[in-house]
């Protein structure tokens, strides 16, 4: 699983100002990412899937069909501006993290007992700016429509409302060692 890695991205992301400019609006902002992976893909519906929005505002796309990440607004084709890798990098940190997640769905389906039928891993992380001083950020994944684990960065440790969900916490936990809590924003 993607673990603390989000977490980091994302306020990463906020204050290198790639998204937001210089930071400088005193309005808050938002950066939201949702990841989705299926057992069983049909027509129309591919086995992963991820986007990303701004303030609500879907900013990008990629899909386990076409492979690349794109954006999904005009004014985001200007991060290649300052980053011109950024496209290219993006598509392949998804192509990986499209494998790691359809292994961490066929591991939640073996700890349920749920070996067919259709089933769906979504993961969901983000961050939220406000003004240019304070960062806060969430990191849960959800199976079958229900949350499965949730991340505290507070303790950096996973919580589990599910019983099956327990071995994935402990093993989880176990791995979480950031030595930029500090700067994770913890208001």
């Amino acid at each position: 699983m993607l673990g603390i890695f989000p977490l980091l991205l994302c306020t990463w992301e906020l204050r290198k100002g790639i998204v937001f400019g210089d930071g400088t609006d005193s309005f808050p902002h938002s950066l939201h990412y949702q990841y989705v992976v299926v057992s069983k893909p049909s027509e129309g519906l591919p086995q992963f899937f991820t986007m990303g929005f701004l303030d609500g505002q879907l900013i990008t796309y990629y899909d386990s069909l076409k492979k690349e990440k794109i954006p999904k607004v005009s004014w985001m084709k200007e991060v290649e501006k300052e980053d011109p890798n950024y496209w290219k990098d993006g598509s392949d940190i998804l192509k990986a993290t499209e494998q790691v997640l359809q292994e961490d769905l066929r591991n939640v389906q073996h700890r349920y007992k749920q070996y067919r039928g259709f089933h769906i891993l979504q993961t969901t992380y983000g961050c939220e700016l406000r003004g240019n001083i304070s960062i806060r950020g969430y990191s849960q994944y959800g199976y079958d429509g229900r949350d499965f684990l949730i991340f505290d960065k507070e303790t950096l440790t996973w919580m589990a409302p599910d019983p099956q969900a327990q071995i994935t916490k402990r093993n989880w936990d176990q791995s979480v060692r950031c030595p930029v809590a500090g700067w994770m924003g913890r208001t």
